[in-house]
């Protein structure tokens, strides 16, 4: 049982309470784990982490007056360092995504000092309430590829160019430089100013904030403020999400004398025209790339991050007609995940520019050799992990890390081969 609680640690009072898996944590907690880490502010001791025999509770201090803690109590069952890294990336995710609803100064103490104190706290246990969905795309994502390696997960349609070609210049119309095109949550394309100019958690945050309220909204038109949790905090910025097809949305961020009319002009002159490129895109599902993409029949399922971008592209439908027995889908995720969490220090390592790999032996997974590395990340870098039902080989070239799962009966020698192959193929296709 784990649950997420945003408080106000000096009244003891939560805004926000999510539950990941069970029942909630007792209320009568709240008051005592608020006053403790006060208690410990006095005496200029910053409370991080508590481990005891039967719960983990982790503090992440958001403004002076917001607090986020995780209570996980188990039955005499550790916290693993996998699950320690899904929650270390959700605390994380919702404290930049308070920032990015409320605003940096709403949550600070002078907003908190207001002759009605218990008013401020109402107001924002309703308005945080209201985006609950929101939050709950946070946990789903969690321990998504795009989530576990700071990137965005996404989809490369053969026509990326050319659609990139059609926002920049709608964009330019309408005199915003930042926006992206989603499909069913993951981003198909973004203007160049987008994918530079914002934080990688901003660029997320944004995603998830458009994948919520298009699970629960009718609207196709959607224009609210948020903030930047980094680029900008305390002034509002307008997000503007525009439902171009069905499961294909349009976000951009406003200017306040940006007009609507103005906008849905310039997508009708711009974007509609291009609706078979849109309906391309809906068509990838799973696939996640286009069908001149075949990859070696051996190979079931790969993740692959662009370091310098920051896309990461995924599949568990990489073949249309397999020629050998597939692993179910859940199965490939689940190993996937399992193998980059297993591994997560070395492959932060390799997402390092030019900082020197560690040369020596470091157990993997159940058998491995050692990892091979020339001395810098812009040369070659390899690791292997074999299972009962399948094997993981990652491959570091350049800019580019790709982990690749492979059946069982693979042999070992020609995974580095095959994955360079594929490596190759993912970067001719288009600008990923």
């Amino acid at each position: 049982m784990t649950s997420l609680l945003v408080l106000v640690p000096d009244t003891g009072q939560v805004l926000l309470q999510k539950n990941i898996g069970g029942s909630a944590v007792p209320s009568v907690t709240y008051l005592p784990l608020g006053a403790t880490f006060c208690y410990g502010q006095k005496f200029d001791i910053k409370l991080e982490k508590f481990v005891s025999e039967h719960q983990t509770i982790m503090y992440q201090q958001v403004t002076d007056c917001i607090l986020i803690i995780v209570v996980q109590r188990r039955d005499q069952v550790p916290v693993d360092e996998e699950e320690q890294l899904y929650l270390n990336s959700l605390v994380a995710d919702f404290s930049a995504a308070l920032v990015f609803l409320k605003g940096k100064s709403d949550l600070e103490s002078p907003a908190f000092s207001t002759v009605d104190i218990n008013a401020h706290i109402g107001r924002l246990q309703r308005e945080l309430q209201m985006f609950s969905s929101f939050f709950d795309v946070l946990i789903r994502n969690g321990d998504s590829f795009g989530t576990l390696l700071g990137s965005i997960d996404t989809l490369l349609p053969e026509c990326k160019s050319e659609l990139t070609e059609h926002l920049e210049a709608f964009t330019e119309a309408c005199e915003c430089v930042y926006a992206c095109i989603l499909v069913d949550g993951k981003l198909v394309t973004a203007t160049s100013d987008f994918l530079t100019q914002l934080k990688v958690i901003e660029m997320r945050l944004i995603v998830y904030f458009a994948s919520a309220a298009m699970g629960e909204s009718q609207s196709s038109i959607a224009d609210v403020p948020i903030f930047l949790p980094f680029a900008n905090p305390t002034n509002p910025v307008r997000l503007v999400r525009i439902q171009l097809i069905y499961g294909v949305t349009l976000c951009m961020l406003c200017a306040d004398d940006v007009k609507l009319p103005l906008v849905i002009s310039q997508i009708e002159q711009r974007l509609s025209p291009e609706v078979d490129l849109l309906h391309s895109c809906c068509h990838l599902k799973e696939r996640c790339f286009p069908l001149q993409l075949q990859p070696n029949d051996h190979v079931q399922a790969f993740c692959c991050l662009n370091k310098t971008s920051r896309l990461c592209l995924s599949s568990f439908d990489v073949h249309v007609k397999p020629t050998i027995k597939m692993l179910e889908k859940g199965d490939m995720r689940r190993y996937l995940i399992q193998f980059i969490k297993s591994n997560y220090e070395l492959i932060k390592h390799l997402d390092s520019p030019r900082v020197p790999v560690p040369s020596q032996d470091l157990p993997v997974g159940d058998m491995s050799p050692p990892v091979h590395s020339t001395g810098y990340l812009d040369e070659p870098s390899e690791l292997y992990w074999v299972k009962k039902d399948c094997k993981v080989y990652l491959l570091g070239v350049s800019n580019y890390i790709l982990v690749t799962l492979f059946s069982s009966e693979t042999p070992t020698y020609p995974m580095r081969s095959i994955s360079t192959a594929l490596l190759d193929s993912i970067k001719s296709l288009s600008n990923f």
